[in-house]
């Protein structure tokens, strides 16, 4: 009993550190310039630009929008823009392609944070963004070809019919969303790394490694890297987050090794990513599969682009 206690604290103690002296000061930045970028007309011009050359990938401008919402904000940053183009009519071919190609992205909240261990998050968002775009476009030609594609409304717009540009008003309404987004993360966060530490607490981590430890030797890959990917396919990005980054953590891992893996490691095909959207975007229910199959091959480029980098 002493040692589930123990686990539990342990885990409320990692995500709480994890969410406000990491994840906030990110999140807020980014939201607010986000807002910024809204109100000064960019994301319009953006969405103006490339809505017709991002259609052979199945994403037009809002798609778009929700990709560099993954690559710049966070993993769940894109939600309000597929509940947006829901509501305003877009296929489900183009939802499908929009949700796959943000659950092949290399979310910001894995990524930025992890510059301060090493990771290169320039060559990391560049490939990313390619297995984004792939993840795209096999829904669009292959895995959704059984989908209706008429097309909604390609424009961008928040709540207010009238952004509010005063410099006080963006900051304060980027923040708050920011601060109710880290909220969200918390509850998942101290569930997730509690459940990592039953699995320590078990021995299962210990016999697991045992037996994949020569496996992993043959690839080149070091064995502490699979707590956290075993962390990762159950609990998601933040999770594995709080576990290399908390203080006192004990798994470590060297910089090339986490650069090898980012494709692995950082992108939403797992458990936690997809109850989070499917809670979040009940409609999408229909559409997870061929969104996951398109995910898997965006992944699966950025793995094989990763390899011929690094």
């Amino acid at each position: 009993m002493e040692a589930i206690v123990g686990a539990i604290l342990a885990a409320g103690e990692n995500a709480l550190y994890t969410a406000l002296y990491i994840f906030m000061p990110l999140m807020v930045v980014l939201m607010v310039l986000l807002r910024f970028l809204e109100g000064w007309g960019v994301l319009a011009w953006l969405e103006r630009v490339l809505a017709r050359p991002m259609r052979p990938f199945g994403l037009g401008g809002l798609g778009t929008l929700a990709i560099l919402q993954a690559h710049f904000v966070s993993a769940v940053a894109p939600v309000p823009v597929l509940a947006m183009m829901q509501a305003r009519g877009h296929s489900p071919r183009r939802l499908a392609a929009t949700y796959a190609a943000c659950m092949a992205a290399a979310p910001a909240n894995a990524t930025f944070p992890l510059v301060r261990l090493g990771l290169e998050i320039g060559p990391a968002i560049a490939i990313s963004v390619l297995g984004s775009l792939a993840a795209g476009a096999s829904v669009q030609v292959l895995f959704g070809r059984g989908l209706p594609d008429t097309r909604g409304a390609d424009t961008y717009g928040g709540q207010d019919p009238v952004p509010d540009r005063s410099v006080i008003g963006t900051i304060n309404r980027g923040g708050s969303e920011a601060l109710r987004m880290i909220a969200g993360m918390v509850p998942m966060l101290i569930i997730t790394l509690f459940g990592v530490e039953l699995l320590v607490l078990s021995g299962a981590i210990g016999q697991l490694e045992s037996l994949l430890a020569a496996p992993l030797g043959a690839l080149g890959l070091d064995r502490a890297l699979l707590l956290p990917l075993i962390t990762k396919m159950i609990a998601g990005n933040t999770a594995v987050v709080g576990m290399l980054m908390a203080p006192g953590a004990t798994t470590v891992i060297a910089p090339d090794q986490l650069n090898a893996t980012a494709a692995i490691l950082f992108q939403s095909l797992d458990l936690a990513g997809l109850a989070i959207f499917l809670a979040a975007l009940p409609f999408m229910a229909g559409l997870w599969k061929p969104a996951a199959l398109g995910a898997a091959v965006g992944i699966a480029l950025r793995i094989g682009l990763t390899a011929l980098w690094f």
